[in-house]
């Protein structure tokens, strides 16, 4: 687990890094940059193509069966503000989720994309998150479960199209679709393998 107290990044890597992030008392606080976003076509009129959030990620093979999991607080001021984990294989095919903070509440958020997005939301009352997402081949699980609580929730089963067998970019994500001034503080980061995912809780 990377719980970012040597104020080192390890072999993660940035995609699209931010103007601005910084190592905070073990964790890692990033401010995204106005503007910044991932969505693709669906809804919006004229048609909205954004692919420039930041990602802090790991490459994981193909066929590879792992979990990643962070706790993080969004500090949200704009409309939708938002941070957690992403799975990026290209511009047409990625998943993210987490908290987004849209028409003035937070919500648990999940955006799937096989060339159109697929954006589904939760009703939210908090800030504070911990998450995992599952990658199990081309088969992904998102769980959260808030701060104060033991018991994980899946909130979404998906999958990714992977014809060309591109390598996933696993990690933490942010974006400021509209305007800056709001961070996220990412409390750890933490990879295992496993060989499936059964609804334990």
């Amino acid at each position: 687990m990377m719980d970012f107290s040597k104020s080192e990044l390890g072999d993660l890597k940035w995609m699209n890094e931010p103007s601005k992030w910084e190592f905070n008392n073990g964790g890692l606080t990033v401010f995204p940059d106005e503007k910044h976003d991932f969505w693709r076509k669906t809804y919006y009129k004229p048609e909205m193509i954004n692919n420039n959030g930041h990602v802090l990620y790991k490459e994981v093979p193909i066929n590879a069966n792992v979990m990643v999991e962070t706790e993080f607080n969004l500090s949200a001021i704009n409309q939708f503000d938002q941070g957690g984990l992403m799975v990026y294989l290209d511009e047409k095919h990625w998943i993210k989720t987490g908290i987004e903070f849209a028409d003035g509440v937070k919500q648990l958020s999940c955006v799937v994309t096989n060339d159109y997005s697929d954006w589904s939301t939760q009703d939210y009352d908090s800030s504070n998150l911990a998450i995992r997402l599952y990658k199990l081949n081309s088969d992904y699980v998102v769980e959260v479960r808030k701060q104060e609580e033991d018991k994980w929730t899946f909130i979404r089963i998906c999958h990714l199209n992977n014809t060309d067998n591109k390598q996933a970019k696993l990690g933490l994500f942010t974006c400021a679709p509209v305007a800056k001034g709001g961070s996220v503080d990412f409390k750890y980061l933490s990879y295992k393998d496993v060989d499936g995912y059964y609804h334990t809780n």
